[in-house]
């Protein structure tokens, strides 16, 4: 029931972290039980929303109406994805010009369709803007560290640009430990490089 599933979210939420997502499945109005939907839960834990706009047809009428039922339910649209789940969709650009004209939030991004999508593919069509966090998630293999060192200059990727904007720092810890003295701590060994990202 939504009780249990928001404790079990709010325990998750208590640790500490720098960005926190909550997924949902299958749509705003989907039912959890007899009673209770996926919008009582996202109600409970009281989040900002990303809608994800799967383009398609019917996506701007969907798209809408989800959107009302978040404001009506009186949660945040924090902004909206466009994932392009049809890859002949008809009209496609008109229809993101309309979903960006109608829908009261900030478009964060839109992914095209591709076959065997990577991070490193999706980087391209999103906008990271100062001061957000986003994570990377996937499985081993699908392109993770890929995207990083292009992001930081050290691959070049396959379409796209990275702008980086003016005095905007990066901190990298390396996954593969390359870079640090195994007998150091973590904050030993971050500190003379990122000392502004060390407390």
């Amino acid at each position: 029931d939504v009780a249990a599933l928001a404790a079990h979210c709010r325990l998750q939420l208590a640790r500490p972290h720098d960005l926190a997502l909550v997924e949902g499945a299958g749509g705003w109005r989907v039912p959890l039980n007899p009673h209770e939907t996926l919008a009582d839960l996202a109600c409970e834990l009281g989040l900002p929303v990303v809608l994800v706009v799967g383009l398609r047809l019917g996506c701007v009428n969907h798209a809408l109406l989800s959107a009302e039922a978040i404001a009506r339910d009186g949660l945040r649209l924090a902004g909206w994805v466009g994932s392009q789940v049809d890859p002949g969709m008809a009209r496609l650009a008109d229809n993101l010009d309309t979903l960006r004209e109608r829908i009261a939030a900030p478009c964060l991004g839109v992914v095209p369709w591709r076959a065997g999508i990577r991070p490193c593919d999706a980087a391209p069509e999103l906008d990271i803007l100062r001061g957000e966090k986003w994570a990377v998630l996937g499985p081993n293999g699908c392109g993770k560290t890929t995207l990083i060192r292009c992001l930081l200059g050290d691959a070049q990727a396959d379409a796209g640009r990275v702008v980086v904007g003016a005095g905007v720092k990066v901190a990298y810890f390396d996954q593969l430990l390359q870079c640090i003295d195994s007998a150091q701590t973590v904050v030993e060994a971050i500190r003379p490089a990122h000392k502004e990202f060390v407390e």
